[in-house]
C-alpha cells in the first residue's frame, strides 16, 4: 500500500510510463497484490527471485 509519500508517484510511476511509451514495455505495479508461484502474478515463487522470466502477466 502507498504512503503518503513515498517514490511511487515520482520516480516509479514515472519511470513505469517512459518505459511504456519509448519501448513498449508493460508495467505492472505488484507491491502487495503480487501472488507467488509459478503460474502466480509475474511467475515468482518466491521473493528472493528478482530476475523475472516470465514475459507476460499470468505466465
Amino acid at each position: 500500500m502507498a504512503k503518503d509519500y513515498s517514490e511511487d508517484q515520482p520516480i516509479q510511476k514515472s519511470t513505469a510510463e517512459l518505459l511504456e511509451q519509448e519501448l513498449g514495455w508493460k508495467s505492472v505495479y505488484a507491491f502487495d497484490n503480487e501472488v507467488l508461484s509459478e503460474q502466480g502474478t509475474l511467475g515468482r515463487k518466491t521473493q528472493h527471485e528478482v530476475v523475472l522470466t516470465c514475459h507476460t502477466v499470468n505466465c
